[in-house]
């Protein structure tokens, strides 16, 4: 399971969804001062406390900064390979995957990316204890600790070939799943607000309608770090600096989404594209 998602679990500790400045200190052990500073930081909607995406950001960067041993807020070769103990060819493959714009470092999007990988293929390399790229149902037991009751669930929805084992796309299903049944139990118990989501109308939010709202939700935060003019409008250099995008990339960008060719992108043409991005990248 996530690194950051596990931590999240332990600070959150009402349980309610979110990290308090309270909840914070106690979790960090930090000074008051500290835990402000992290709070303006990283708080993007400055509701006062921080959600999990926020969170995230906060333990990713907080490595990033230790990773990034000269400081120049980019990670090149060298200081992966000795913070990771990582060879020569681990290290290649991971520019090569993941060094999107090919400056021989990672930025700090780069990198998050990378990580969030490294986490999962790593749980899944240590529950798959006779290594052979699957994980079977007495391995998953064990290493959760679960009941068969719990496993033949899991197996029942995620084991879709039906193999009776998971392979990694179907663990990793699994596992995000893990982490929207958390917040989707803490909405469940009060879903009063959340009516708009219904998108068949039945009364009740579904898996598939919460994850829909996650998505947009992120896509929100993203584009408001892009624009950073806050006008609700995103211009072809606040693509490019952002993504660290090319011109012409840029160009093509806004010659596809710009729907209503104004020269900018405004949040359903930057979603449009946001949601075409992700799915090009898994291909």
């Amino acid at each position: 399971m996530s690194r950051c998602f596990e931590k999240f679990k332990l600070a959150d500790k009402n349980k309610d969804g979110f990290v308090t400045i309270k909840e914070l200190i106690e979790f960090s052990q930090m000074e008051e001062k500290k835990a402000n500073e992290i709070m303006k930081k990283y708080d993007l909607n400055q509701n006062g406390k921080l959600d999990f995406m926020e969170f995230s950001n906060w333990i990713l960067e907080s490595e990033f900064e230790k990773v990034d041993e000269n400081k120049d807020g980019k990670i090149d070769c060298e200081e992966l390979k000795k913070y990771f103990n990582l060879n020569d060819l681990e290290v290649e493959m991971i520019f090569e995957k993941h060094d999107f714009n090919k400056d021989g470092k990672l930025d700090f999007e780069e990198y998050s990316h990378w990580r969030k990988r490294r986490e999962m293929n790593e749980e899944f390399d240590k529950i798959d204890v006779n290594h052979d790229g699957f994980v079977e149902f007495e391995e998953i037991k064990n290493y959760y600790n679960l009941t068969n009751e719990e496993v033949q669930k899991v197996f029942d929805k995620f084991d879709v070939n039906g193999k009776k084992k998971l392979d990694f796309c179907e663990y990793r299903t699994w596992q995000r799943n893990v982490i929207f049944k958390y917040f989707f139990d803490i909405i469940d118990e009060d879903c009063d607000d959340f009516y708009l989501l219904m998108k068949n109308g039945d009364g009740k939010i579904d898996y598939e309608e919460y994850k829909v709202w996650q998505k947009e939700l992120n896509s929100i935060k993203v584009f408001e770090k892009v624009d950073t003019d806050h006008d609700g409008l995103l211009t072809s250099q606040d693509m490019k600096d952002y993504f660290k995008l090319e011109e012409v990339e840029v160009k093509k960008i806004f010659e596809i989404f710009d729907q209503d060719k104004d020269g900018k992108l405004n949040l359903s043409e930057y979603t449009r594209w946001g949601h075409s991005h992700c799915d090009c990248r898994k291909k």
